[in-house]
């Protein structure tokens, strides 16, 4: 026998345990299928679209096992319409007549589906709905006019499902307090089958992916097979495999065991071009078990690839100092991260994507969620913490910069609410693929009202626009791309580091100004401190008394990034040694 994938083989396996009457329901059903109408499914192109998830499989498939890892594991929102309706005390045989009898949900059938409209998860996991096809027709209306994505894992079991699904029931034993009879157990089976086969089968004609997963292979490898099919699996990201590979190895020639790429080379693979544009981290951090490891290991990887900002440390070493918790390893150590983004490790294995992250961590990644690591606080007495909620903010601030699609949690925002420096941020609208970013766009135009009062205070001279021209034409000559232009290389010479921008700017090319710049903006402790001239251009403190009016929020079609953000980023594109080169080719010669 193969697998049950169809409508033939539930009519033979009901012939086969003489299950006449439920194979008479599966005949009705059938019929009601032939005359359904639904939209036929669109995924959309959103990646932020929200991911609806059904679990349908026969009793003791292992529909629990799999929501047990998968809810946590990405955050999801659980609902069952068996406790749906079990609450508002209509039984499946009520609903089922009812859908019968009039082609039409039953009404805790449309409450179900508008309190999945009503929820704002990134991903919703169902369990038994839709079963029919008058379940499945409503929730694929209500999925497609809601722009959501829809997914059915099918978990099989191969063979003869009847039995198998017999003996799983027993062997997993109480059920509400009971042990069920294996009578009961196989009419439970072959029910499922009677009712739930033509709703899938409703969903695959109208081109829902339904993914089958066979549930007598180990966890291990089911687990895997999911990852994959939802686009789940760390090799789905896109991540800095180069570095990785830099890092990798360096690590096997020096004998560095464990060796890993930390914090935004981890949660940048998850946000890039789902909470903001694509964009690389300023340094790739490292993170070593033996602290004695990271003077050789930095001065390898300086000297394999100079071009890239490296910085090595033994993250037991920083956490025992900062908060005098023992750790034995960087994973252990990272565990304590102040914030859950920040927990991850990931590193290159034999070309395969090796990555670490605790326990919620991988919900805050994939759901764009800022949140405290509650270990840590748990960890500290009432001052150290009120010391770290006061220091520790920044690290949101900048994240929020980069990616102004990310969310604080409510709690974390509660805690930091007090801290200097601190603003609350709703997250923007971020589009993650064209026509869904011009739609946005064009919205927002037909919103905006426009205020008609010229901010120029004269015309351009006819010198003053041959340069403006010639500048315009050179930013037009620019690569162009969704993601956030790469940041300057790493100088081979040493930088400077005081806070000189007037001598920078007359003395300094391209590449040192382009360093000395990058520290400024990207760290919140600079060296040679912050430069006070700098900051107040960038945040326009410097002209508050003479603009009439800071345009400081972008259209939609900017991702969400404020003017700040796209000054700083501006700068660092700029190549003002060939412009003024050209300039001079083009123009008078005192350029």
């Amino acid at each position: 026998m193969s697998a049950p994938s169809g409508v033939e083989f539930a009519r033979c396996l009901l012939r086969h345990y003489g299950a006449e009457e439920l194979r008479g329901e599966l005949d009705a059903w059938e019929s009601v299928r032939t005359s359904a109408r639904a939209p036929r499914y669109a995924a959309p192109e959103d990646l932020n679209a929200q991911t609806l998830i059904v679990l349908d499989g026969i009793p003791g498939a292992g529909k629990s096992t799999t929501q047990r890892w998968l809810q946590p594991a990405v955050g999801a929102a659980y609902f069952s319409m068996a406790r749906f309706a079990e609450a508002r005390e209509v039984s499946a045989d009520a609903r089922r007549q009812h859908q019968l009898a009039t082609g039409r949900p039953h009404p805790v059938d449309e409450a179900f589906i508008e309190a999945l409209a009503a929820c704002d998860a990134r991903y919703i996991l169902l369990e038994k709905f839709p079963r029919s096809v008058i379940e499945a027709t409503a929730l694929l209306a209500s999925v497609q006019a809601l722009g959501r994505r829809l997914e059915v894992l099918h978990l099989q079991l191969p063979g003869d499902c009847v039995a198998l699904s017999t003996r799983r029931q027993i062997e997993r034993g109480p059920r509400h307090g009971k042990l069920p009879e294996p009578a009961h157990a196989q009419h439970r089976a072959l029910v499922h089958l009677a009712r739930a086969t033509s709703g899938r089968e409703t969903l695959r004609a109208h081109g829902v992916p339904i993914h089958a997963l066979d549930m007598t292979r180990p966890e291990a490898v089911n687990v895997e097979h999911l990852r994959r099919v939802l686009g789940l699996h760390p090799e789905a990201l896109n991540w800095p495999r180069e570095r990785l590979e830099i890092l990798e190895r360096v690590g096997k020639r020096l004998g560095i065991e464990s060796v890993w790429v930390a914090s935004g080379g981890v949660y940048r693979a998850f946000w890039n071009d789902r909470f903001g544009p694509a964009q690389q981290p300023t340094d790739t951090d490292v993170a070593v078990d033996d602290p004695r490891a990271v003077a050789p290991l930095m001065q390898a990887l300086e000297r394999e690839a100079p071009e890239i900002r490296w910085s090595v440390l033994a993250p037991s070493v920083r956490l025992k100092e900062r908060f005098g918790i023992e750790t034995d390893s960087a994973v252990e150590a990272k565990s304590y991260a102040a914030f859950r983004h920040r927990q991850g490790l990931v590193r290159m294995r034999e070309g395969r994507i090796a990555l670490q992250l605790p326990e919620g961590s991988e919900a805050c990644l994939r759901n764009g969620s800022l949140a405290l690591n509650p270990r840590l606080l748990e960890a500290l007495d009432p001052s150290t913490r009120a010391q770290l909620l006061e220091r520790e903010p920044h690290h949101l601030l900048r994240a929020l910069s980069d990616y102004p699609g990310l969310l604080v949690e409510t709690e974390t925002a509660a805690l930091l609410a007090r801290s200097p420096g601190w603003r609350a941020s709703a997250p923007k609208r971020i589009a993650t693929r064209w026509p869904a970013l011009k739609q946005l766009g064009l919205e927002a135009q037909r919103e905006r009202v426009w205020d008609a009062r010229a901010f120029c205070r004269r015309a351009l001279g006819s010198e003053e626009k041959g340069l403006a021209l010639e500048i315009l034409r050179f930013h037009q000559s620019a690569d162009r791309s969704a993601s956030a232009p790469p940041l300057p290389s790493n100088p081979l010479r040493a930088s400077r580091t005081g806070p000189r921008l007037a001598e920078l700017a007359r003395e300094a090319d391209d590449t040192e100004f382009g360093d000395w710049f990058l520290d400024q903006v990207h760290h919140h402790e600079p060296r040679g401190g912050a430069d006070p001239y700098l900051r107040s251009v960038l945040d326009f403190t410097l002209f508050a008394g003479t603009l009439r009016t800071l345009h400081r929020e972008q259209s939609v079609m900017h991702q969400g990034w404020t003017l700040e953000r796209h000054l700083a980023q501006s700068v660092l594109q700029l190549q003002t040694d060939a412009l003024l080169g050209r300039l001079s080719e083009r123009h008078d010669s005192k350029w």
